[in-house]
């Protein structure tokens, strides 16, 4: 019997009278599917509605709950909860909707029926009008339908008279330019090991979402995807949302860690989320994650069932934490920033504010300046300014702070500046993974904290960040200069989230992918 019932973010949580096994089913009046064991613990199934039983979201209809064969039913006081229990989860541009109630019939059965659905805008009409702009909707609909359709076709020709020798690989990226972070890292490894002998490696990289796209960009990055037998990407792709890949594998080597703000199916229902049925993320036939007690954060990041993960360790990391590497950047930094030098240096480097690539920013107005200035003249410290590469608008700094406070979002690779950094102050992001090696401080100045979590989303309990968490500009002075670092906190978060530095990362991968 059932007992309780509640939401935590796309988890459905339903908590039994006593101890189940994996015995449990979700079932329709057509079909019946198997609840994934992973989301049974004791007496309590707690599943993500986007891979409930498989890697698509919980289809329309009717469904049950059945344990060991029976249909479950409530106790009276759950299903006095339960007309509390509906959801709304909108999605592209909440023009649309995928809706969870509940129910129950006479004999206390729990039902809980789920509809896709059309926002309708006329009052008066049971007609479905799903665009602010009803006669210009249908043109953009029929050109998107007519040029997707080509993009499609031209795949399938490509695919059809290419050779297929499994020994073509192509890294790809639509957020970053050039090639960089775990892609990178994989590439250069395939390399050393001369590989690259032995597999044809192509790359293609642009910010789709940022910069001007045409005709040309889709047929040459389609033509090489329908050329090669492996695709690595590192953060979302929208050319997968188009295309149905053959056989070629589909691999994500996610470019951050593991940071507070929510990305992919965690924001479900949010600005900005995905698709609950065509998204790229449901394309991916692997995904590297850093350790495995990750593998669950990003199962409700792509709606993907557990299968499909595997846990080589952070392929950036290898070779992170050589001596000679770390010297070797030191120096580098010290001969491009040559003010840093005899100095502590402050790394300011937040995410960004906004539902994605096209409208990042930041709140500049939060940072007092003078108060900053003050500090770091006065503690022999210098503050560098490392912005999302999203955000656009640069922070502009008067003439008069430049000696000891610098904008560097220009350089590309943060973990490399990790190196000469001792505070870190960032806030949602998941730079604080690669830094946390260092065991040094982390400040984290969540000004918006409850906006935040409310609007974005985010992934766990922020008061508990892995640092000093810090609502107010003062507050993060005022940490600084009284030097009260809680550094257990960076310890911990350090031991519960890498788990391997030892530099084979991305010979873990290639041996679990391509000598497969």
């Amino acid at each position: 019997m059932i007992i309780k019932i509640k939401w935590n973010r796309i988890y459905l949580e339903i908590e039994f009278d006593k101890k189940i096994d994996d015995d449990i089913y979700l079932v329709n009046n057509k079909n019946e599917f198997k609840i994934c064991s992973d989301y049974i613990n004791d007496n309590k199934v707690k599943m993500p509605i986007t891979c409930a039983y498989s890697d698509t979201i919980i289809d329309s209809g009717k469904w049950n709950i059945k344990y060991k064969g029976k249909i479950v039913s409530c106790d009276i006081e759950c299903a006095k909860t339960l007309d509390d229990m509906d959801k709304v989860f909108f999605y592209k541009n909440r023009d649309y909707a995928y809706i969870v109630t509940f129910e129950i019939n006479d004999d206390f059965s729990l039902i809980m029926n789920v509809n896709f659905m059309k926002k309708n805008k006329n009052k008066k009409s049971n007609k479905v009008i799903s665009s602010n702009k009803p006669l210009l909707q249908p043109i953009i609909n029929f050109l998107f339908i007519i040029f997707t359709t080509f993009l499609k076709l031209y795949y399938n020709l490509i695919y059809l008279f290419s050779s297929r020798k499994k020994n073509k690989i192509l890294f790809i990226s639509e957020t970053r330019s050039p090639i960089s972070g775990n892609l990178l890292a994989l590439s250069n490894r395939i390399k050393e090991r001369n590989l690259d002998k032995d597999y044809k490696l192509y790359y293609s990289f642009k910010r789709v979402l940022s910069e001007r796209k045409s005709i040309i960009y889709y047929l040459k990055v389609i033509y090489k995807i329908a050329k090669v037998d492996y695709i690595f990407v590192d953060d979302y792709a929208p050319i997968f949302g188009i295309l149905n890949l053959h056989k070629t594998k589909l691999i994500q080597v996610w470019h951050a860690g593991v940071g507070f703000k929510s990305v992919g199916y965690s924001r479900f229902g949010k600005d900005g989320s995905p698709h609950p049925l065509i998204s790229p993320h449901k394309k991916y036939d692997y995904v590297s994650v850093a350790a495995p007690n990750l593998v669950k954060v990003y199962q409700e990041v792509f709606g993907l069932t557990s299968k499909h993960f595997i846990a080589p360790g952070m392929l950036r990391l290898d070779g992170y934490l050589d001596s000679d590497r770390i010297k070797s950047i030191k120096e580098k930094l010290m001969d491009l920033y040559p003010f840093i030098k005899n100095k502590k240096v402050i790394l300011f480097a937040p995410t960004y504010r906004g539902t994605g690539q096209a409208d990042a920013y930041y709140d500049y107005d939060k940072l007092d300046l003078d108060k900053l200035y003050k500090l770091c003249r006065d503690k022999n410290y210098i503050t560098l300014f490392k912005y999302h590469p999203f955000i656009k608008k640069k922070m502009v700094i008067d003439d008069k702070y430049k000696d000891y406070l610098i904008d560097i979002s220009d350089y590309k690779d943060i973990n490399e500046l990790f190196y000469i950094t001792d505070i870190l102050i960032t806030d949602y992001s998941s730079n604080i993974y690669e830094y946390s090696l260092f065991e040094r401080p982390i400040i984290f100045f969540d000004y918006d904290m409850d906006v935040y979590s409310v609007i974005r989303g985010v992934h766990s309990n922020l008061e508990e960040s892995p640092g000093n968490v810090c609502k107010t500009f003062d507050e993060v002075i005022n940490t600084i200069n009284n030097e009260r670092f809680d550094l257990d906190k960076v310890k911990r978060f350090k031991n519960d989230n890498i788990l391997l530095t030892d530099s084979s990362a991305c010979d873990r991968l290639i041996k679990q992918i391509l000598d497969k």
